[in-house]
């Protein structure tokens, strides 16, 4: 069967961190999602990771590179870890069962992004010992959220992005990914992806699933084969509704969404496609558009697993 999972982000409706995290909880759990996400109410995925990692800082509200990148004293202090902690007793309350999928900015995106607003110690933006530095930066906290019982997404936005060639971010990213337990391992890519950069993909270790916006981007269906996922053994979170609606009349219909899962199980095999999910993140989308979006997701997924 299908799994039912969200990218990370939501939009802040409540007051408090507290208050944001229990009622994000209370939707997902209400709607039959497992993996759960924290909702990253905290921050942006970007400062999210500078205030807390040495060599980073948000200065003046932008997030920028200030020293020599290192790993964290202290992986257990990491705000991060503390949030996923909270979100896991939390989840405990409603169902054993349930987990949490904790969303990791990967070192692509997060260094170039850091390095456009202020660079120091590295020679340029395109510097390859900045991002070795802070892929072995984000390794400690990738196992520190594993012992804690977390399943582990990486965020990679940067790479379909080309903010560098695709070798050097495959060579990068491998170094960091091949650190970590081969449990489920999600790395999501959003955006536009092309043949060259799937072929890439299949190649990563530990990574079990490419889960990436299809619903925006149609074409990227086509980058990937049946024989290609089974011979790489990873599988597919297919985002199935985009997240660019502006109020809940724009949703894509519980209807759309199956025909588009129908196309891609197709394609793929049913057996290959691991979860459904938005597109993206919906920390930018208006409240009641990811409302939902949710809510006309989990109403897919139920008819899909009734006519099973």
């Amino acid at each position: 069967m299908v799994g039912l999972t969200t990218i990370g982000s939501f939009p802040q409706i409540k007051e408090t961190f507290k208050e944001n995290l229990l009622n994000y909880i209370e939707l997902q759990y209400s709607l039959s999602f497992n993996p759960l996400t924290d909702g990253e109410f905290r921050a942006d995925m970007i400062s999210y990771f500078a205030t807390f990692i040495p060599g980073l800082m948000v200065k003046d509200g932008k997030p920028t590179i200030v020293g020599c990148i290192k790993k964290p004293d202290n992986p257990k202090e990491f705000q991060k870890v503390k949030d996923a902690k909270e979100a896991l007793s939390l989840l405990r309350k409603y169902n054993s069962d349930l987990r949490l999928k904790v969303a990791v900015t990967g070192p692509i995106t997060l260094g170039f992004t850091c390095a456009i607003n202020g660079l120091s110690h590295y020679s340029s933006i395109m510097d390859m010992k900045l991002y070795e530095d802070l892929a072995e930066a984000l390794i400690p906290l990738l196992l520190e959220l594993h012992n804690i019982g977390c399943i582990l997404q990486v965020d990679e936005p940067g790479i379909s992005a080309g903010y560098l060639p695709y070798t050097h971010s495959i060579r990068i990213l491998s170094h960091m990914l091949e650190k970590l337990p081969s449990d489920e391992v999600f790395l999501h890519i959003c955006g536009e992806l092309n043949p060259k950069l799937c072929n890439l993909l299949l190649q990563l270790p530990t990574v079990s699933i490419l889960s990436h916006a299809f619903s925006e981007f149609p074409m990227n269906l086509s980058y990937y084969n049946r024989r290609d996922l089974e011979s790489s053994e990873k599988k597919i979170g297919l985002g199935a509704v985009p997240v660019t609606s502006t109020s809940p009349e724009e949703v894509w219909s519980q209807n759309k969404i199956l025909n588009y899962v129908k196309e891609a199980s197709e394609r793929y095999g049913p057996e290959n496609v691991a979860y459904l999910h938005p597109d993206c993140g919906l920390r930018k989308t208006p409240p009641s558009a990811a409302v939902k979006i949710l809510k006309n997701l989990s109403e897919a997924w139920k008819v899909m697993a009734e006519n099973e």
